[in-house]
């Protein structure tokens, strides 16, 4: 099959009819079924010349197919349903910081997302984190509060359960 976009990477889900196309370091990408086109996928132009497309299609514990990208902004991470497009992280409420996600992996039970991407600091996140922690606080406890990954994580494990 010849599409009419130069795309120079490849996702698959094993076992699955599903699979994506993208640009390395572009914004665009096509969700195939059997090879055949089902949708279109973008990501932000923000910077994605310089980091790698944030995409991995694997199962959440029920056997869902899902993918896991960027489609609404550079550093919000979503789940979506391979066969209906449904984000299932969608929230109005959740804000997200400035971590440019990419080289994402899933855990083969799908309990667990890495994303292998970098932050955009500013002095302000470096003093929140580098602040002395009060006795017997932990270091992890502390990071997780401040951060926007953290209201993804406990909606993420409401969702596989």
């Amino acid at each position: 099959m010849r599409y009419a976009f130069p795309f120079d990477a490849s996702a698959t889900l094993p076992g699955s009819a599903y699979s994506v196309i993208y640009t390395r370091c572009g914004t665009k990408g096509l969700l195939l079924k059997d090879g055949k086109i089902l949708r279109e996928l973008n990501r932000s132009f923000y910077h994605a010349d310089v980091y790698e497309y944030p995409i991995v299609l694997f199962r959440l514990p029920s056997g869902r197919e899902v993918m896991a990208h960027c489609p609404k902004d550079y550093c919000r991470l979503d789940i979506e349903d391979l066969a209906t497009g449904e984000l299932l992280t969608d929230s109005t409420i959740r804000k997200s910081s400035d971590v440019f996600h990419s080289r994402l992996c899933a855990s083969q039970d799908g309990r667990f997302l890495v994303s292998s991407g970098w932050l955009n600091t500013h002095w302000k996140i470096f003093n929140q984190i580098l602040k002395p922690l009060k006795c017997g606080q932990k270091h992890t406890q502390r990071l997780s509060a401040r951060s926007s990954l953290y209201g993804l994580v406990n909606r993420w494990a409401s969702i596989v359960g």
